[in-house]
């Protein structure tokens, strides 16, 4: 019975530990493109919220984001009067930003520095 409780236990551990590493932030890191109407154009995610924005008109806003789903993130920059919702994709080093209203800039080749 020791013997059965213990591997139980084992289990539950093994688990618990897994699930607290399993969630990687996947816009973490700094995020850099050429924008048409932009100049150079930095995205910084920290991977627990907080980020910033720099262009060649705009000297790092800070602002928060919320990862909603596999696909979509809620921007707020402290200079925006509202938030900003985009859909995004990550892959092979690069990170898409789409605008999902029409006014909000897409961003589509950003490239992690």
């Amino acid at each position: 019975m020791k013997k059965i409780l213990s591997a139980i236990l084992c289990f539950v551990m093994i688990f618990s530990f897994a699930a607290c590493g399993g969630s990687k932030d996947a816009l973490e890191g700094t995020w850099t493109q050429q924008h048409d109407d932009y100049g150079t154009v930095t995205w910084e995610f920290d991977g627990s919220g907080k980020c910033t924005l720099d262009t060649d008109f705009l000297d790092k806003a800070p602002g928060t984001y919320t990862i909603n789903d596999e696909s979509k993130v809620t921007i707020k920059l402290d200079v925006w009067d509202d938030e900003k919702v985009y859909e995004y994709t990550v892959s092979d080093g690069n990170l898409k930003l789409t605008a999902t209203d029409e006014l909000s800039p897409s961003y589509e080749e950003l490239t992690k520095k």
